[in-house]
């Protein structure tokens, strides 16, 4: 058995507020406090399995918005990246997530990275000046 659970606040902090420890005065302190966040933890292959599927993700929206330059870890990070790209998008639009897979404890939105990926690529070729 490992050590006790620190002591963690009975609520979290507002949105937008800052979660750091208050000194002896009631001044700010920069050590953040314990505020019941859990840490994420993965396995290797729980790990592998998501970058499998973030870079057949990436993959899939680097063909639709007309490709780029690049291989295996392009297509990873672009599926990360369209994951959030995607995400908050669909956040934002009040939309549900259609179609996400579920490694270990951590959900990864299909549908939307390979959203967020394809427009990550159109608006880094529309910045560019597209192929030449």
């Amino acid at each position: 058995m490992r050590g006790a659970a620190p002591d963690l606040p009975s609520t979290l902090p507002a949105y937008g507020q800052r979660p750091w420890r208050k000194d002896s005065e009631g001044e700010d302190t920069a050590r953040p406090a314990a505020v019941g966040w859990d840490l994420m933890t993965i396995s290797l292959v729980g790990l592998l399995i998501l970058l499998l599927i973030a870079g057949l993700c990436g993959a899939v929206g680097r063909a639709i918005a007309g490709g780029t330059n690049g291989g295996c870890l392009v297509s990873i990070a672009l599926g990360f990246i369209g994951a959030l790209i995607g995400s908050w998008l669909a956040h934002r639009l009040r939309l549900p997530e259609l179609f996400a897979i579920t490694v270990g404890r951590e959900h990864f939105p299909v549908l939307w990275s390979i959203i967020g990926a394809a427009l990550f690529v159109a608006l880094v070729h529309l910045l560019s000046g597209g192929r030449r």
